[in-house]
This record gives C-alpha cells, structure tokens and sequence, in this order.
C-alpha cells in the first residue's frame, strides 16, 4: 500500500541508497501562489531526513540559494545546501556540431547572428531545425530580426509544404499556414487549461475540427487530421498515444498567440484564470509581442488597452489580474511610440522587461520578481509600487523613481551570481545603475565619463545595443516600432564607429516584400557591459567618447 511504499522510499533515501529529484519545481504553483508546495516540501523533508540527497530542478531564478534556504524551514544547520546553475551552450559547439551537417563556412557566415550568446537558435532542439541544407538559403536571403518567431515561421512553413496534393488543391500556402497555426494554438490552450504537458491523439483529433476553413468536407478534414498528428513541432509522449510539444518554447509561443487571440476575442481562458504565468513563457510572450508591434502596433494597443481593464474587473477573483498584470509589465517595451502608456492598481508575481521601455507610468502595482537584465527602465516612473525580488546584470538600468526592493539578485558573467539583501548596498546599486541623477553620481571605472553618460550618441548606442533584433535596418521600415532610433541623426556616426572597431557586420536582405541594408551589432551585451580589461570595447568607446566630447551635447 501507500504508506508501506513511502516507509521503503524513506528507507532508501536515509541509506542513502536512492535519490530524490523533483524536476520543474518552479511549475507546481497554485492558485493561491507557491506556499502549498513549498509546505509539502518541507514536510517531505522532514519526513525523509536523514543521510540522503534531495534534488530540485526548475528556473534559477525561482529556485536560488536564498530562496530554498528562506522557504524550507526544516532545514538545520547540519543539513548542506548546494546550488548549480546549468549554462547554455556555447556558439562555437554549435557552429562545430553544424559543420559536421555540410554547413560551409559561408553558411555559418549567414548565419551569424543566431548564433549570438543567449540565442535560442544555439538550443539542441532549434539546432536539429537549423541543420537542413534548405534552410541556409533562407537565412541568406531573409533578415533574421528575432529568433524565435523566424525559428517558428520557418517550421511553419516546412510543415506546410507537406501537405500532399489532395490538400493543395484546396487550400493555398498561406491558408495551410494559417491552418498550422491555429492548430497548434489550439493545442497549447488545450494542454495549459489540463495543467498537463501532454495531450492524447483523439484530443487533437477533435482540435483539428477547430482550425480548419469553414465549409472543408470530410475527406479532406480526415487528411487535416492524420498530417496534424505528425507535425514537426508535436512529439511522442511517454505514454501510449499522447503527444507533447517537441520544446517548451514552441509551447509558450504557440500559447501566446491563443491568449492573444481569446483575449481580443472576449474571453479570459481558463489557464489565465487559473495558472501562474512564469519567467520563461513572459521571456517567449516578450519575443512574440516585440515583433507583432512592428507588424501590427494596432493588435499590440488594443491587447494593452483590453488587458489592463480585464486586470482591474478580476481584481481579487482569481489568478486572472496577477497573470495579466505580468503581461502588461512584459509587454512594456513593444509599446514605443504610444503616447500615453499607464499601468495601474494591478500585481504580479512575475515580470520580464526585455530592451528598452519607453516614457511610461506605473502606479499602485506589486510585483513579487521583476527580471530587467539588458533591459533599461529610466524613462519608466514608478509610483508608489513595491517590488520584491529585482532580477538585474551589469547592463540594467533603473529610473530615479524605483522603489528600493526587498533584494536584488544579480546575475553576472557564468557563475558570478550574487544576493544584496542589506538596504544600503541596494541604494548603493541602484544609484550606480541610473537611479541618481548626473550631479549625484560617482566616477567609478566606467569607460564613460561623468559629464557625457546621458550624451545622446550613448543613449542611441545603449538603445541599438539592447534592440532584440538580429538584424537592424539602415532606415527605418514602415511603421516599425522597435528600430525606431534609426531615425536619429546621430545613427549614421554610432553605425561608422561600430564598424571602425569591427563591431558591425553588414548585409542586403530582404524583408516586407523588399531589398534593405541591415547591420548586426557585434558583442552587443559586452559593448553594454562595458569592461575596461577588454581592449576591443576598450577602444571603441575611447573613439565614442572623444566623438562624443568633440560634438558637445
């Protein structure tokens, strides 16, 4: 029975003759937050003390030193506490993994900028999309601005040309996209309302019903469902005749989409109202939104407008205003050029800032973990909000208004983390990262000086350098939202010093149905980090600053 099972399990582990490890920790939140699982955990602890080993995996930043040791009361000074971060892969394993598939060096070339640290093209799973001989030719022509949705459309497009006969003659290229998408939409809400990773054939087979064209007779909806249940994006589960999606990035995208969708539809899906919304799917939301503003900043405000009085009607229901609050924190930066942007009277227990967020209120709200690594807050203004756990790295910036959070986690180069818990050594860092004015701050080493850190030329080159596209055009394309900078005057003298000192690299692709001039920032992390021991970054910024110095403001 039961009990016999967990007395032999606790013997075991006491021996210590087995190890316990519980994988996506961070995943087993309620409605009501985290406490429950942290409560069982302890009691699992105590339970099973003795000379064993207990594992947790989930994000870093959910599952931190400080974090286990605060939330496990059970734990005693006999007892170790280790922690271990797990980093991404290199660039040049993957570029050497890709010779060994017939990539030339040309086609590395081409593909140079996914392969930039932090890229989701460097993860095995986009990798094995990436090894297709067909897929270079793409690259080569094409403006890669942001991974994971030119990741996606490339997938999208390959499951659409396998189709067969039967199903091209009905519906065009586009309209078996179209059919892909909302398929696998479909298929994310369906698994993240089940709370379940995971979702059986006869399911998807009664989805694919959903995202079909009106008026499809039943032979063809018969060959929809047989090629939905093969597609590139879905996999084989563990269990019998259920299928999982292949990365949980392509399902964290494929849900954004849907909420998206039902959100602008009337409807508060039933995972909004009940899940909790994590880091890494408003990292995916981040990816997904950015590009939608360029291609449609309608879509984008009118999600904004819809969502923050959605956020403010659930207040107190549900999980339903927390998630939603997290989102419209998240989606800060895809709302450039907006005239008037305000969040208020809302909370959240995770948010992600990515890039620059442009002029923008924020009232009345709470956030129990907010990441701002390599995003820029100054033109934000903080009233009167509270703000538990701040996520930074050397490039974030703040604005004078942030109020002093409860603890900064920083998180530097490998495994050069670090906790600030005491309130002065907080100011301190918050006043060096932009919170004080130009009159108040201090030297330091930075490879700026004091007088010329808010000179235009450094802010345009901040704002490029923090840009989540590959690929930045020359001029500004229609309405494009997220390379706006471009139109500054001074773009032309940051794009010339970049390329004196080999920080450029240029090419002609296509994008919006024509031929630009595009460039990638090179080292565009380490130019904000700035690191005097670096002699590359070292002298290009001696050449910013003496341009910088010979301008005037």
């Amino acid at each position: 029975d039961n009990t016999k099972s967990l007395d032999m399990t606790t013997l075991l582990w006491r021996e210590p003759l087995v190890t316990l490890a519980i994988d996506g920790f961070d995943e087993l939140g309620d409605p009501n937050g985290y406490d429950l699982a942290w409560g069982q955990l302890n009691d699992l602890v105590k339970q099973i003390r003795g000379q064993g080993t207990l594992i947790l995996a989930g994000r870093e930043t959910f599952i931190g030193r400080e974090r286990v040791a605060k939330s496990l009361k059970s734990l005693g000074n006999h007892d170790a506490l280790d922690a271990l971060t797990l980093q991404p892969p290199e660039p040049n394993d993957a570029k050497a993994w890709l010779r060994t598939r017939e990539w030339s060096e040309e086609d590395l070339a081409s593909a140079y900028p996914l392969f930039e640290h932090g890229s989701y093209a460097l993860r095995p799973f986009f990798l094995m999309q990436l090894a297709g001989q067909e897929v270079v030719s793409i690259i080569r022509e094409r403006a890669v601005r942001h991974a994971l949705p030119f990741l996606v459309d490339l997938m999208v497009e390959r499951e659409a040309g396998k189709f067969g006969d039967a199903i091209d003659s009905i519906m065009n290229a586009e309209q078996r996209q179209a059919f892909v998408r909302r398929f696998l939409r479909e298929v994310a809400r369906h698994m993240a309302d089940d709370q379940t990773d995971a979702i059986d054939e006869v399911s998807m087979a009664w989805l694919v019903e959903f995202a079909v064209p009106a008026g499809t007779d039943v032979e063809s909806l018969s060959l929809l469902r047989n090629r939905a249940a093969v597609v590139a994006f879905l996999e084989k589960d563990d269990a019998p005749r259920y299928r999982r999606f292949a990365h949980s990035q392509l399902f964290n995208y494929f849900l954004g989409e849907e909420l998206i969708a039902a959100t602008l539809n009337g409807e508060m899906p039933k995972f909004v109202r009940r899940n909790i919304l994590g880091a890494d799917f408003l990292a995916a939301f981040s990816d997904l939104v950015l590009p939608l503003a360029s291609a449609s900043s309608e879509t984008v405000c009118e999600f904004f407008e819809v969502a923050s009085n959605l956020a403010r009607e659930h207040l107190g229901h549900d999980r339903a205003a927390r998630n939603l609050g997290a989102l419209l924190v998240t989606m800060l930066p895809a709302m450039e050029g907006v005239a008037e942007v305000r969040i208020k009277r809302i909370g959240a227990d995770e948010a992600v800032i990515q890039g620059t967020a442009p002029p923008s209120v924020i009232a009345g709200t709470t956030v129990n973990q907010l990441d701002i690594r390599t995003a820029d807050l100054r033109e934000v203004i903080f009233d009167d909000c509270w703000i538990g756990t701040l996520i930074v790295d050397e490039t974030s910036r703040v604005p004078a208004s942030i109020p002093l959070p409860d603890r900064i986690r920083h998180k530097g180069v490998g495994a050069q983390d670090s906790v600030i818990l005491v309130p002065d050594e907080i100011e301190s860092w918050l006043d060096t990262h932009g919170r004080v004015g130009l009159e108040e701050r201090q030297e330091g080493t930075s490879l700026v000086p004091l007088e010329l850190r808010d000179h235009e030329l450094i802010l345009l080159l901040e704002r490029a350098c923090r840009s989540r596209a590959y690929w930045i055009p020359k001029e500004r394309e229609d309405d494009d939202h997220i390379a706006k900078f471009v139109d500054n005057r001074r773009w032309v003298d940051v794009l010339e010093l970049l390329e004196k000192h080999d920080l450029l690299r240029e090419a002609r692709l296509s994008s919006s149905g024509r031929r630009n001039t595009f460039f990638h920032i090179k080292r565009a992390t380490d130019i904000l980090r700035a690191d005097p021991n670096d002699d590359q970054i070292r002298n290009f910024y001696g050449s910013l600053v003496a341009r910088a110095g010979g301008n005037g403001h």
